[in-house]
């Protein structure tokens, strides 16, 4: 009796007028029958709406962004049959860009949609609209299997943007600890003193997590700790601030002398106007 009723609702739908918004009713509920028929009768498959994600809320994207929202890959696998644009973002927000499904698929570790939107022709380093690569937001988000599967499909190592100006996944798997996203990225050929758009590099993010193993892999690494940022910090005037004597010793035995500020580089412009650092106020000697 319920096979007859589950086969009368799809019978139903498929005959019924099909909308967008079916679509994306149809994977919210894991409806994959329902989808495919919706689907093979010529709906749109690059439907936009909004899905809810169980305990987090409502969120506008792209079908084949709620797919993978959704972690539903058979989902995924019919909408790229069907032809959705592996390239297109979702709904912005605030002036923002919307998510490419290779973002969203990178955050959330979903190798096997990042693989099917890879095989679709989905760009493995994103696109000009946004600021932070796939393999950035992996790197960001400590997810390893992700990154690995851009960086094997080419995803360029140290990211997007000119050095300073955009986010390199090495200064951002730094910034939030994720060791194994370290040492994946260095063995690839990441730049190790690359900086961010606060001219951060990978060895200042981590002295200032006061993260002595990542200091010795960065240090093994070559990192400089003279390097400053925008605001003049060096990864030896933050370990100074901070008191990291053991950090210091390590720098001491690299020859660094002078852990005081330094002159801003010469970085291009960041692209996101003016830049609020911390004010540090340093007392003279004697004082």
């Amino acid at each position: 009796m319920k096979y007859a009723v589950w086969m009368i609702t799809v019978v139903l739908g498929c005959h019924s007028k099909p909308t967008l918004a079916q679509v994306l009713k149809a994977i919210e509920r894991g409806d994959d029958a329902e989808l495919e028929c919706l689907l093979d009768r010529g709906t749109d498959p690059d439907a936009v709406g909004e899905i809810t994600m169980p305990g987090q809320g409502t969120f506008a994207r792209t079908a084949l962004g709620a797919a993978i929202s959704l972690r539903h890959d058979h989902a995924v696998e019919l909408l790229l049959a069907h032809h959705a644009r592996a390239n297109q973002r979702g709904p912005g927000l605030m002036g923002s860009p919307g998510r490419l499904p290779l973002e969203i698929a990178a955050m959330s570790n979903d190798v096997a949609a990042i693989r099917a939107l890879l095989a679709a022709g989905a760009s493995p380093d994103g696109d000009s609209a946004g600021n932070e690569s796939p393999a950035a937001l992996a790197a960001n988000f400590g997810q390893l299997d992700a990154l690995d599967a851009l960086l094997v499909a080419g995803a360029k190592v140290d990211g997007t943007g000119a050095d300073g100006t955009g986010y390199p996944p090495l200064a951002l798997a730094a910034e939030h600890l994720c060791v194994p996203c370290v040492k994946r990225l260095l063995a690839a050929g990441a730049q190790v003193d690359r900086r961010d758009v606060l001219g951060m590099t990978a060895l200042n993010h981590v002295v200032a997590k006061e993260n002595i193993e990542l200091v010795d892999i960065l240090l093994a690494a070559k990192a400089d700790p003279m390097v400053a940022s925008r605001a003049g910090w060096t990864p030896a005037f933050t370990a100074q601030y901070h008191g990291e004597a053991q950090v210091m010793d390590r720098f001491r035995k690299l020859g660094v002398t002078d852990f005081g500020m330094q002159p801003p580089p010469p970085l291009p412009p960041s692209g996101m106007g003016t830049i609020r650092v911390p004010v540090v106020e340093v007392k003279a000697a004697g004082q």
